[in-house]
């Protein structure tokens, strides 16, 4: 698996923003599968960017259990690999 980004609008569009918050929110989370981030307010702050809103309260709000579960265990073990 070779994870650039999570859609071709933020792949492709090399415009310098800081993607779509939807995509930000679901790496929380992913992230937070291997690193136990949520609840540092520094994880916040480095993925909020431009939100629209509050970044927390999104964050806050999405359901960690719809992530595809093949997809979250490899990104794990790719995430793993990459620290070693």
């Amino acid at each position: 698996m070779n994870l650039i980004a999570l859609t071709p609008q933020t792949s492709f569009r090399q415009s310098g923003d800081s993607g779509r918050v939807e995509e930000r929110v679901l790496l929380y989370w992913l992230l937070n599968s291997t690193w136990s981030i949520h609840g540092l307010r520094s994880s916040i702050y480095v993925m909020q960017a431009n939100a629209p809103g509050s970044f927390e309260g999104r964050v806050n709000a999405f359901d960690p259990a719809t992530i595809n579960e093949e997809m979250a265990t490899a990104f794990r073990v790719l995430l793993r690999r990459s620290q070693s």
